[in-house]
């Protein structure tokens, strides 16, 4: 109980500063390259909606992937929205793709050429841990003139070398507690999440704006009895002892219906009737999906599929989560439902949880449609546990 108190704590620090921060800027952009979901992108989005600043969210790589298989497109790097990188141009991965067996193929900007000609940058949300370093350098134009505060996950980093070139860019490093970064290993709940702000500027009042939260009378109990639905008057008066709207709660409890749902690998594009949607898995038997979490923590996990034979594939489903199996249950509500419980570690934290399914047995190609058929999903819930 302690450790989740200690994240919502940390959240509720960090919702209120960035929105004061934002509020001794003139208005300007809230840039967040994330999967979307996450503890930044949440904060950001209603940080900037509370002090007028722009939210714009921009797709990861693991997002950006996602959401071509989705719409089915062609494959022509030409015709694919850019990610952002390091440089303008294009960027060869060597993980093989549903598309290109030797890798992907990606159209990039950096940051600071897409930034020009536009409002400033208050706030850069860097959420795609795969490409964290080629986004610093590529974002260095606007670091140096423009000066916005960064957030990001250190999870999976070289944290000296992270520190290090934040140092280099004159940026002080705290955690979402907003106390100071050390360099050795993580040792704090609240350290999932860094926030650099501009030495010149925000850097000491970051530091002292941890106290100030503190000597405010949280009141813990009420988030510790949060349902994350409909608040009670207590809940809506401790979050407004931080400035803040009930809506910029963190959200956990969530459900993606096929269309939302991010399958990086193993998958068909999003079918629909208008509707109802769904989305095929397969040819092969595993498929990876990637689960928005506003924070750490454990979740439990609902996959609905549909169709006359899903109860019986998601019976026989084995699942991953983050490499290791974990132990799932199956029920008949409408055509079935698989579920399980996932635990996202802090120290590991980056936004999302990634899920593999294993699923045996197949639909076989037919004449009128030649795919290699497993398992028909019709949405995803997540909810906290």
């Amino acid at each position: 109980m302690r450790y989740e108190a200690t994240l919502r704590e940390a959240y509720a620090r960090t919702a209120r500063a960035m929105a004061g921060w934002l509020q001794q800027r003139p208005p300007g952009l809230v840039f967040s390259i994330d999967i979307g979901g996450s503890t930044f992108d949440s904060i950001l989005s209603s940080a900037a909606t509370f002090s007028g600043n722009e939210f714009v969210p921009a797709w990861s790589l693991l997002r950006h992937h996602a959401l071509m298989v989705d719409r089915g497109q062609s494959i022509n790097a030409s015709d694919m929205s850019a990610v952002f990188g390091k440089y303008d141009g294009h960027m060869l991965t060597d993980k093989e793709s549903d598309y290109w067996t030797n890798g992907g193929v990606y159209q990039t900007r950096s940051i600071g050429s897409w930034l020009e000609g536009r409002a400033r940058a208050n706030v850069l949300h860097l959420g795609d841990p795969e490409l964290l370093f080629d986004h610093l350098e590529g974002a260095a134009p606007a670091l140096e003139t423009q000066r916005p505060i960064l957030t990001l996950y250190p999870a999976g980093q070289d944290r000296t070398k992270l520190q290090s070139l934040l140092s280099w860019f004159k940026y002080t490093v705290v955690d979402l507690s907003l106390r100071p970064v050390g360099k050795a290993t993580a040792n704090s709940p609240a350290d999932f999440g860094w926030i650099a702000l501009p030495n010149e500027q925000e850097g000491s009042a970051g530091l002292s704006l941890a106290s100030d939260v503190e000597s405010d009378g949280f009141d813990g109990l009420a988030w510790n009895r949060l349902d994350y639905g409909e608040a009670l008057p207590r809940q809506r008066r401790s979050s407004a002892v931080f400035n803040i709207g009930v809506s910029e709660l963190p959200r956990l409890a969530r459900t993606f219906s096929a269309s939302e749902v991010l399958c990086s690998s193993g998958s068909y594009p999003v079918e629909g009737d208008g509707e109802t949607f769904w989305r095929w898995l397969g040819p092969g038997a595993s498929s990876q999906i990637a689960l928005p979490c506003s924070l750490p923590g454990s979740y439990q996990v609902e996959i609905a599929g549909i169709g006359a034979s899903a109860a019986e594939r998601l019976a026989l489903c084995r699942v991953l989560v983050e490499g290791r199996e974990v132990r799932t249950s199956t029920s008949r509500v409408t055509e079935g439902k698989l579920e399980f419980i996932v635990h996202l570690d802090w120290a590991k934290y980056t936004g999302h949880i990634e899920v593999t399914l294993i699923s045996f047995g197949c639909r076989p190609p037919t004449e009128s449609d030649p795919r290699t058929l497993r398992l028909c999903v019709e949405s995803v819930a997540v909810s906290p546990c």
